[in-house]
């Protein structure tokens, strides 16, 4: 990042970002003494319950019913702690996004077409799909539009209590979705695979394998096209050494990309979601600390359309 965008991004956590702490820290205040007051309430009201229970029959009967109840607290407590987490990026990710220039940031991700890159095939089969942070923005003339998903089945599992068939909605990917467009016409799509059972499961119609020259990217991606010249005239010797640097900056991830309806799409799995700082549990004045990583996320596109024009910017993340 050059000297100019470091005094820009200084200039908005003063302005910005650092008269709004107090307030913040007020909101944060509240979060936790809400949790704590419904956690009591559920552990006085279940433990009453429980007394009965011990009394009655026996602790064995009681213990399940505090375990209970524990779990109820935890799921109360990771509720509040992720909507304070949600308002409190909401007021400190988009200054940061107008500093870095090109770039506009909202929380939740209306109108990003996540059925579209579903139907790519480059993503596993999904019955519910959730998105959230989006950023929109150009970057050396190229605009970009990035998203975190949530991928989600259904799975059937036999309750212990019941000896019945329940389902349970199960997530099966998480990650950033990144389109880029691509300013010259073509029909698509383009598949390009990494993970190699994905591949398999591409299911768009009269799709054909297709080889490429370059040996670093064809031990890396496998690529899928309707029209195999149109698949050479997109993916050319220099973007096919783009990509496998690409690949290489996210090692052991399988990445998938494809050319599709003006854009070139990249999927990128992540272990843990996308933009999580700002924690419950610590005062706002620590959110100061974490703008460097708020920025890097940010910034992600960037260095994704940097790998596709021939640069090396390093780690994705």
């Amino acid at each position: 990042m050059s000297d100019t965008h470091a005094d820009t991004i200084r200039s908005a956590v003063d302005e910005e970002i650092r008269p709004i702490l107090a307030g913040i820290e007020l909101s944060r205040r509240g979060y936790l003494q809400l949790t704590k007051l419904v956690a009591t309430g559920i552990f006085g009201f279940f433990g009453v319950i429980a007394l009965i229970l011990w009394g009655l029959i026996s602790i064995w009967v009681a213990l399940p019913v505090l375990g209970f109840a524990a779990i109820v607290a935890g799921l109360v407590a990771w509720a509040m702690a992720r909507m304070y987490r949600g308002t409190t990026l909401a007021q400190i990710v988009p200054p940061l996004a107008e500093a870095i220039g090109g770039m506009t940031y909202r929380p939740m991700a209306e109108g990003f077409n996540a059925a579209a890159v579903i139907d790519l095939g480059i993503l596993p089969s999904s019955q519910a799909v959730a998105a959230e942070h989006l950023l929109e923005g150009m970057h050396r003339g190229t605009g970009f539009r990035m998203a975190e998903l949530s991928c989600y089945d259904r799975v059937e599992q036999i309750s212990m209590a019941t000896r019945r068939k329940r389902s349970r909605r199960r997530r099966n990917w998480r990650g950033l979705v990144i389109e880029v467009d691509v300013p010259v016409r073509f029909d698509g799509p383009v598949i390009l695979a990494r993970d190699r059972g994905l591949a398999g499961r591409i299911h768009g119609a009269g799709l054909r394998r297709v080889d490429l020259p370059d040996p670093a990217f064809a031990r890396i991606f496998e690529v899928y096209a309707a029209d195999t010249d149109e698949a050479a005239r997109l993916v050319t010797p220099a973007l096919a050494q783009s990509l496998a640097a690409l690949s290489q900056a996210r090692p052991g991830k399988a990445l998938a990309a494809a050319f599709a309806s003006g854009v070139f799409v990249l999927t990128i799995p992540l272990p843990r979601g996308f933009l999580e700082q700002g924690s419950l549990f610590q005062p706002a004045h620590r959110l100061l600390d974490k703008v460097p990583q708020i920025v890097r996320e940010l910034t992600l596109p960037h260095r994704v359309i940097d790998y596709l024009m021939g640069d090396r910017p390093g780690p994705l993340l």
